[in-house]
């Protein structure tokens, strides 16, 4: 009696799980997913440059603002300095002659401690001729000051001198009798306000409040009267 075989039973000589074709033609079936991958990296590519221009700009946005807000407070800064000088010209205008005690309790009464700490002092300095540098010095000497002196000392065609200083302790002594003409930055920015008639600022210069520890640079702003 024969057998019959089953639908399912595999025939002799048929392979019904068949290895892939490796025929020549085949590797071309992947260029389609090569282009579009290469297609994908050259869109996240460019969105990636767009993305960091875009940030790029706005950090500038960002920076540029913060410039110009530090630029406003800096000038309302220097406007305030100016005022407070000015206002020291109008005392000057008000009387004949500002007495040292007069000129101290005007700038008691600034309060600048209070409203602009950075100020180190307000004061006043007279344009001395070489005729009158002597008769200077014994004026001021009178007043209570006995080793009172221009300083630095030597021959100059013109004088200058720090007489008020407010306020008048601690490293602010130190600038008593400074000839602020004898330095060029401070020189060139005194003349300014005198020939202009003009608030002039100093280059960046070391005051003569500073000692040896903990030196900062400082600025100088003049007002003529």
């Amino acid at each position: 009696m024969s057998k019959l075989r089953s639908p399912t039973s595999p025939t002799p000589g048929l392979d019904l799980n068949p290895e892939p074709d490796s025929s020549p033609g085949q590797p071309r079936r992947t260029w389609p997913a090569l282009l579009l991958l290469a297609a994908g990296l050259v869109v996240t590519g460019l969105a990636t440059r767009h993305t960091q221009q875009d940030l790029m700009a706005a950090a500038r946005r960002e920076f540029d603002f913060a410039c110009h807000e530090i630029g406003f407070r800096v000038e309302d800064r220097l406007q305030d300095h100016e005022q407070i000088l000015r206002s020291g010209v109008a005392l000057f205008a008000a009387t004949e002659k500002v007495t040292r005690a007069e000129w101290r309790a005007f700038v008691q009464h600034l309060q600048v401690e209070n409203q602009l700490p950075a100020i180190q002092g307000i004061g006043y300095t007279v344009f001395l001729p070489p005729q009158r540098l002597a008769q200077h010095i014994q004026e001021i000497r009178q007043e209570g000051f006995p080793d009172y002196r221009v300083w630095p000392e030597g021959e100059r065609a013109v004088y200058s001198s720090i007489i008020y200083l407010e306020p008048f302790t601690n490293r602010n002594l130190r600038a008593f009798g400074y000839d602020m003409l004898s330095e060029p930055v401070r020189r060139t920015a005194l003349e300014r306000a005198r020939d202009e008639n003009t608030a002039a600022l100093t280059g960046k210069v070391k005051l003569v409040q500073e000692t040896s520890t903990d030196v900062q640079a400082g600025t100088l702003m003049f007002v003529p009267v």
